[in-house]
């Protein structure tokens, strides 16, 4: 009888670590979508954030939603949709951890977002969760931000970024850049559309990259469709007005003048034909290199032939007939620079369930 006991209890005690880890453990869950709707502000490194995750619980019993960031934002509200109400309800903020109810910390340059859920969400059902702040961006000039931040221990399907610029302030296409997995770009105006393509691994991030304002990136040629029209356009000095001007070998645009050298010889072989030949063979001679300089169009000493490249920062003529590319200079006539990459190592925050 007692040999029977012990075997009972040991196959018990065997079995509790077991049940322990698997109550321990935690939901899991999947996101269909990760998205944010950014609205960039005039003559500010601030934006506006809407970020929206529809959250689809895969396994266990979802009460908290938790989001963090590393770098501070200032929380404004929090709206979810849950069940088969498709009517957004606001969370009202409070400490108590009350269902229906969030709080936010801070410490050390984190900002902490705890929500709990007016009522568990079971395995199958989905709910969306939408995110309202302020950001400032980290480097000046760019909008750089994870979208998804690389601290999530589960799949996302989707993201898409949507940014809203002011008017003028939209880049070109080609500067748009995702620094962190793959996506797509489109320009329609003064919005821009970066989605993922393909879903985006657990601790893996969706980052973006895009410079704006007053006339960055916008196209100098009304009307130009040619999508390869900038490349290359950092080294062209005809197409980047931050390049000066460069005198191509045999332009003849610009008058020459003679050196001072070359100035007193001309003077010596003039005075010599005056003093053997008299004024009339240096009006002869004169008279022969003007009309012969005229004649031929190339320009000479005194003339100004025309050039056979077109204005370096204008939209003249080039020398096959085209217009000319590039960039056109920011309002102030100073070009702005794109300002540097943000660190990659930043997680950018991330979120979690309980």
């Amino acid at each position: 009888m007692r040999s029977k006991i012990a075997v009972a209890l040991a196959l018990l005690f065997a079995f509790i670590p077991g049940l322990v880890f698997a109550q321990s453990s935690g939901p899991t869950v999947e996101w269909n979508r990760w998205d944010a709707r950014i609205t960039v502000r005039a003559n500010s490194d601030q934006f506006q954030v809407a970020e929206t995750q529809e959250v689809h619980i895969t396994g266990g019993t979802v009460k908290h939603g938790k989001r963090f960031w590393t770098t501070p934002v200032q929380l404004q509200n929090v709206y979810l949709i849950v069940g088969n109400d498709a009517t957004p309800q606001q969370l009202a903020q409070n400490s108590a951890d009350q269902p229906g109810t969030y709080r936010v910390s801070t410490a050390n340059n984190q900002t902490t977002l705890d929500y709990t859920l007016p009522t568990p969400q079971n395995s199958g059902d989905v709910y969306t969760v939408q995110i309202n702040y302020v950001a400032t961006t980290p480097t000046p000039g760019l909008v750089d931000w994870k979208i998804v931040p690389a601290e999530h221990d589960f799949n996302v399907k989707s993201s898409t970024a949507t940014i809203l610029f002011p008017d003028g302030q939209a880049p070109d296409q080609t500067l748009v850049h995702v620094s962190t997995s793959n996506g797509s770009a489109t320009v329609n105006g003064n919005t821009v559309v970066i989605k993922s393509q393909g879903p985006i691994a657990a601790n893996q991030a969706f980052a973006i990259q895009v410079p704006f304002g007053a006339g960055v990136g916008a196209a100098a040629a009304a009307g130009n469709t040619d999508p390869n029209a900038n490349n290359g356009a950092a080294n062209d000095p005809a197409s980047n007005p931050a390049f000066p001007p460069v005198s191509q070998p045999g332009d003849t645009g610009s008058i020459q003048l003679p050196g001072i050298g070359t100035i007193v010889a001309i003077l010596c072989i003039l005075g010599i034909i005056v003093l053997f030949g008299g004024g009339s063979l240096v009006r002869n001679l004169l008279g022969g290199l003007i009309g012969g300089a005229i004649n031929r169009g190339t320009g000479g000493l005194l003339g100004g032939g025309s050039s056979s490249g077109g204005n370096i920062l204008g939209g003249g003529q080039n020398q096959s007939g085209g217009s000319e590319r590039g960039f056109r200079p920011s309002d102030g006539g100073q070009d702005r620079q794109i300002g540097n990459i943000g660190n990659d190592k930043d997680s950018g925050g991330g979120g979690s369930f309980s």
